[in-house]
């Protein structure tokens, strides 16, 4: 009786040890993937389209517009208005020197400029379009751009010795910025070509190629496992990670190509 008690003990522990892990994994493998946003309404795309193709003229044409979101390291997909690309001409950010403002007045101009707490008039920074400013560990990232010249740039106002404030350029970009978003190491920036990363030491990074002029980009989010969603007219392109960089997956949403 007791060799039996034996040989069943470590059954029962293999048993037990294996239920667990399996247990274990299930649970990170539901946390780690979570729902899929694109389960259901929408048709994948076999092939990537290439610029100019008629899934992309369908698109353009298309009256579906779709926004990605990002909350809780979960990104969700919803149907808006073309008042999506309606963007507001000014943004302000509060720093310890004053009321940091960007604006963007298109083709007439737009500026940086500091609202000072001693209550003067408005101390020019620079003179450009201020498309978006994003706080950072290192101080606040300005993105300026030209839509008809279709460039933009990256630079940093922050604190130099330890005193004063100033502006910085830090990276040229190949491309206006259309869409700007946060990512899990640094930020996102979608123009007509493609998907680029700055992280954070403001250094860019192309991450896909992709042909999105025609279809106008409205938003980037990623996700807690680094898979990116670019919301646009007619579609959302997935860009998932893999040893070589990202697969390019397009999605249509039901009814919007013909």
């Amino acid at each position: 009786m007791k060799a039996s008690r034996n040989q069943l003990i470590p059954s029962l522990w293999k048993r037990t040890a294996l239920v667990l892990f399996l247990i274990f994994t299930g649970l990170t493998s539901c946390r780690r993937a979570g729902p899929d946003p694109l389960a259901r309404g929408w048709q994948r795309i076999g092939v990537e389209p290439l610029a100019g193709s008629i899934f992309l003229q369908q698109g353009e044409e298309s009256d579906c517009i779709w926004q990605v979101n990002q909350a809780a390291q979960k990104v969700t997909v919803s149907r808006v208005s073309t008042a999506v690309y309606d963007r507001a001409d000014n943004e302000r950010i509060q720093t310890a020197g004053g009321v940091l403002v960007g604006e963007d007045h298109g083709e007439w101009g737009g500026s940086l400029s500091l609202l000072e707490t001693n209550g003067g008039p408005p101390r020019l920074i620079l003179d450009k379009n201020v498309v978006q400013m994003l706080q950072m560990k290192s101080g606040i990232l300005v993105v300026t751009g030209d839509l008809p010249a279709n460039e933009g740039s990256i630079w940093l106002y922050s604190i130099t010795n330890g005193r004063e404030w100033s502006i910085e350029k830090r990276a040229e970009l190949s491309g206006y910025p259309r869409v700007i978003g946060r990512s899990n190491s640094g930020i996102l920036l979608v123009n007509a070509d493609g998907v680029f990363l700055v992280d954070d030491s403001l250094k860019v990074q192309k991450l896909a190629e992709l042909p999105l002029f025609d279809v106008r980009p409205t938003s980037v989010a990623e996700d807690a496992d680094g898979t990116i969603y670019i919301g646009m007219k007619a579609f959302v392109v997935r860009l998932v990670p893999n040893r070589t960089g990202y697969t390019h997956e397009w999605f249509a949403g039901a009814g919007c190509l013909p």
